[in-house]
């Protein structure tokens, strides 16, 4: 088994086994690639150069570090109207806005009431309702008087202001809002420069700034009607409520059972100017979702009142993409992106050598086997051999010649001495 398997291994021409590949240009003279291979690489480029400016591949981005979000209420201008729900119900109460928020001075959410009920308990005689050591003083446990539910009236028409801000990491940007132009988008919209509800954006910052987009000189933040907050989640309030909680038997309203919706404050850098920011509020209601907070009130004649609010829940997040142009950032985004152009060449490859009617013709025209240079390397080394084995004995024969040359005694010079020619015979006819 040894000697097979040492056979076989003897047999293995390692020039095949780690043979090199390397790349011949072989002009192919044929429209249908050529006509694939330009087209393939003009889409491409045009995709690559798309994505980078669309992108914004040449910004070093990050997520923004969130700041402050500050949001206000406040009464309509025109005056708190009656609205038709009004007649309907019991009626309806008439709030300034610090009666509507509750609890007051919350960051990045806040609630507002669109029913509430009132109910008034009488503790117990001898219980401190306020804090009951006993568990028959509980205000609960006291006299209960007639409680009566009643709608906030025009709560639509009542305008938000909204002013935020935010901060970079690593390109240590830090703007607030009142600096930068933004817009309120409908649920859902596209993620990128998508239709807006309302703009906003100060004078300074461009020429044709519409007045439903300018921001007042004297207010830093944004201002909107809850009722265009609405809009943009197509909440509308005198809907029936789907939450578990609501009285879906006898149509309970939205208005009645409350809702919650989410305000993603989007920030991205502007496509004409990478060193501005911009925003869109993106809010989004949640599904069969209600809201309501209790509160309670200790009257100066010892009386409890407790009210129930339900309303509309608003919580602002931040989040987005913020970045700064960096070289080195495009560069590498540049490089990365025009590798795709490689792809042009596999394509037409793959179609080349496997499927047109051509490929044995193309085959046989890109491929090319050399001779094994392991043997051409042997023969070279064997004809060296022998060429360094000539060498090598011309050589020492010169040396040995050398070394007699200088070993020997000089040679013994002969005086020989010639008689002339006698005087009868002629020079000519003389012979040595």
């Amino acid at each position: 088994m040894m000697v097979w398997i040492k056979g076989r291994v003897g047999q293995i021409d390692l020039d095949d086994l780690l043979a090199y590949d390397t790349f011949k240009v072989v002009h192919v003279r044929d429209r249908r690639l050529g006509g694939l291979y330009w087209f393939f690489n003009i889409a491409i480029f045009a995709y690559v150069i798309y994505s980078i400016v669309i992108d914004q591949k040449y910004n070093i981005k990050e997520a923004p570090v969130p700041g402050s979000v500050r949001i206000s209420l406040k009464e309509p201008a025109n005056g708190i109207g009656t609205p038709g729900y009004c007649a309907q119900t019991q009626g309806c109460v008439y709030l300034a806005a610090d009666q509507i928020l509750f609890p007051q001075g919350s960051d990045r959410e806040l609630f507002i009431t669109t029913r509430i009920s009132r109910t008034t308990y009488t503790p117990r005689p001898g219980c401190d309702a306020e804090m009951p050591t006993n568990p028959d003083c509980v205000y609960t446990e006291g006299t209960r008087n007639a409680s009566r539910n009643m709608y906030v009236a025009d709560i639509e028409n009542y305008t938000l202001m909204i002013e935020h801000s935010i901060r970079g990491k690593v390109t240590s940007i830090s703007m607030r809002s009142g600096l930068l132009k933004g817009a309120l988008v409908a649920q859902g919209a596209k993620a990128k420069d998508p239709a807006s509800i309302r703009r906003y954006e100060n004078a300074t910052m461009s020429k044709d700034v519409p007045a439903s987009a300018a921001r007042p000189e004297n207010v830093d933040g944004d201002v909107m009607r809850v009722g265009e907050l609405l809009d943009a989640v197509s909440l509308n309030l005198d809907t029936p409520s789907f939450a578990p909680g609501a009285n879906r038997a006898n149509g309970e309203s939205q208005r009645s059972a409350g809702a919650v919706i989410v305000v993603i404050i989007d920030y991205l850098n502007r496509m004409s100017r990478s060193d501005e920011l911009k925003y869109y509020y993106r809010p989004s209601i949640i599904d069969g979702a209600e809201y309501k907070i209790m509160e309670t009130r200790r009257n100066p004649d010892g009386t409890i009142t407790e009210f129930n609010r339900h309303g509309v829940k608003i919580t602002f997040q931040q989040s987005g993409i913020i970045g700064r142009f960096d070289f080195l950032t495009l560069l590498i985004n540049l490089v990365s992106a025009i590798a795709l152009l490689k792809m042009a060449s596999l394509i037409v490859e793959v179609l080349m050598l496997r499927f047109l009617p051509e490929r044995q013709e193309y085959q046989r025209s890109k491929f090319e086997h050399t001779e094994d240079f392991g043997d051409l390397r042997k023969m070279r080394k064997r004809a060296s051999s022998n060429a360094n084995s000539e060498e090598e004995t011309k050589e020492a024969d010169k040396e040995a010649g050398l070394v007699r040359g200088r070993n020997a005694s000089a040679p013994e010079f002969l005086t020989v001495s010639i008689a002339p020619p006698p005087e009868n015979v002629a020079v000519g006819s003389y012979r040595q």
